[in-house]
């Protein structure tokens, strides 16, 4: 599957908000992708309706307020309200810190 360059990305960036409250969103972290992909393997990663996700995420999104993870596939976010993945304590230990 394809990724976006980091150029792509940034740009995107600006253009993206959260389908759920409009919040603006951020590229996740590479930890933090490696950490839920590890749920992935263990098939223990869920979206916010409780469906098992199932393939490797690449990229992701995380919302402003930390809270929720939207999954980049084929370079595409993945941005229905109904696809997000909530962030636990953990999760959010790998987010940088806000500025």
């Amino acid at each position: 599957m394809s990724q976006l360059s980091e150029v792509e990305f940034q740009a995107l960036l600006k253009l993206v908000v959260c389908p759920d409250d409009r919040q603006p969103l951020t590229a996740a972290p590479l930890a933090l992708i490696e950490r839920l992909n590890e749920l992935v393997a263990q098939r223990a990663l869920r979206n916010v309706v409780g469906s098992l996700i199932d393939e490797p995420l690449e990229q992701a999104l995380v919302r402003q307020d930390r809270q929720r993870l939207y999954a980049n596939r084929a370079g595409i976010p993945v941005l229905l309200p109904q696809e997000g993945v909530l962030l636990d304590d953990g999760d959010r230990a790998l987010l940088p810190e806000r500025g």
